[in-house]
């Protein structure tokens, strides 16, 4: 089981602890977020360049923080996003090629001026993705469809990611059994959230 099992497992135990807390996702959380995460899944005739997907990413991005993750952090919640700023990092920089000094000034631009304080990383080869989308029989959307090639690369970000903020990044194997990630992500995470 992967991100959104673990996101839903610490948000339930959060929720039964009486700690105000708000799950969301990117691109996702709002309807104007949902919709674009509609069109950046969906395959066209024409592709979407990697400039294009940064640029809709951020507009989403800025509009989710500003009217949903600022506003619930203001009234004292805990924020679970799933996917945030690395994310951009990590697959349009790390994936598509895009200069990170590129993506994080877009990030200045849009005024998305916050970072996660941990952030929950689940790593595993590509096959172990696919491989669990094809047990649910789930198709794959235009970003599972890229090259293991891409995907490599956009794992290799992530690690670097995590290496350049290892106080920040909580690194998890992806093949560990789903009760031993969530006892994992509890026992980092529960002493400053409670």
């Amino acid at each position: 089981m992967g991100k959104s099992t673990q996101i839903q497992a610490l948000y339930d135990l959060l929720k039964q602890q009486g700690i105000p807390v708000l799950k969301t996702r990117e691109p996702g959380g709002t309807a104007l977020g949902e919709d674009v995460r509609s069109c950046l899944l969906k395959s066209y005739a024409d592709p979407i360049d990697a400039l294009t997907e940064l640029g809709l990413l951020m507009a989403t991005r800025r509009y989710h923080l500003k009217n949903v993750i600022e506003p619930a952090l203001a009234e004292g919640y805990v924020v679970l996003t799933d996917r945030f700023t690395d994310a951009s990092r990590a697959y349009q920089g790390y994936g598509r090629g895009l200069s990170l000094d590129l993506i994080n000034n877009l990030h200045l631009q849009f005024e998305i001026d916050r970072s996660p304080d941990h952030t929950i990383l689940l790593d595993g080869h590509h096959e172990l993705i696919q491989q669990r989308l094809w047990a649910r029989g789930q198709e794959e959307d235009r970003i599972e469809q890229e090259s293991s090639a891409f995907f490599a690369r956009v794992r290799a970000g992530y690690l670097t990611l995590a290496g350049d903020e290892p106080e920040r990044f909580i690194v998890l194997n992806a093949q560990s059994p789903a009760s031993v990630i969530s006892r994992a992500i509890v026992s980092q995470l529960m002493g400053e959230i409670a």
